[in-house]
């Protein structure tokens, strides 16, 4: 009984800690802090002449679908939305002016992006030294793939405290929804928020850690960003460790996995020995 009352202590552990991992992943995708930046101008020509100590630089945030950023071309600070909108296997975070009463318009930010990546694919295949990241673009393949990760994560850790609240107050048979299945849905919900942590941090190298902005404002305007990723992304390592400690607890809790054939075969060898 004590051995009983010590293992289900530790799944009751372990159901919250899968509610705080859930929660956190919820919020990550809730909340546009993925990506926060600063930068100014590289040619920076008159930006010494004006008084204001923003003149010429930006600032903003981002996260998995939308941002808010504000932008000074020397004249005064710009506020400016933006969105995801993906089309021809590209994405980009189409941006528009609030202060001009513009609206993230879905058809225009396709025939934008449309547009931008045109131009990029036609200068790359002309063999010219151009990167998509220059033209704020990103693979919709590979968004994709992030997104679908870290829903995995979500959907095993419901999964994950849907089972354990079943070991703790019932008596389950079948060894999938006992040890074996508490084991592996905290396995599965690691490995997909492992996959999307690491795929979320590579687009991060290689794409929004050289440029966040619209190609307008990197190329004609000069702008250049220093990026780091913001607390919603750490949201999600938050989420992944805690599937890890899920698994500690439950290796410490001695609540082990155990062959259902195994015992069934010594079942057989006691009846036959009684039977004899």
């Amino acid at each position: 009984m004590a051995g009983d009352s010590h293992k289900k202590t530790f799944l009751i552990l372990t159901v919250f800690i899968s509610i705080i991992a859930v929660g956190l992943t919820v919020a990550a995708f809730s909340t546009d802090n993925w990506v926060k930046y600063t930068g100014s101008k590289l040619n920076d020509t008159g930006c010494y002449n004006n008084t204001s100590d923003d003149a010429c630089t930006t600032n903003g945030r981002f996260g998995l679908f939308r941002g808010d950023n504000e932008i000074n071309y020397n004249f005064g600070p710009r506020g400016r939305k933006s969105k995801v909108i993906c089309t021809d296997g590209w994405c980009s975070y189409y941006t528009v002016r609030t202060d001009q009463g513009e609206t993230l318009d879905t058809e225009a930010g396709i025939k934008y992006i449309k547009n931008i990546s045109s131009i990029y694919t036609e200068k790359k295949d002309k063999g010219e030294n151009v990167h998509d990241w220059e033209y704020g673009l990103f693979g919709f393949g590979y968004w994709v793939t992030i997104l679908v990760m870290l829903s995995l994560g979500i959907v095993w850790g419901l999964v994950t405290i849907s089972f354990t609240v079943f070991n703790i107050f019932g008596k389950p048979i079948e060894t999938i929804t006992g040890p074996l299945g508490l084991y592996l849905w905290n396995l599965l919900g690691l490995i997909f928020m492992l996959i999307g942590v690491i795929l979320f941090a590579v687009l991060f190298q290689t794409n929004f850690a050289k440029n966040v902005l619209p190609q307008n404002d990197y190329g004609y305007h000069t702008f250049r960003t220093d990026s780091s990723l913001d607390y919603s992304f750490y949201f999600t390592v938050g989420s992944l460790v805690g599937f890890l400690l899920n698994l500690l607890l439950l290796m410490f809790s001695g609540y082990s996995v155990r062959c259902a054939c195994t015992q069934e075969a010594n079942k057989a060898i006691d009846n036959g020995i009684i039977l004899y």
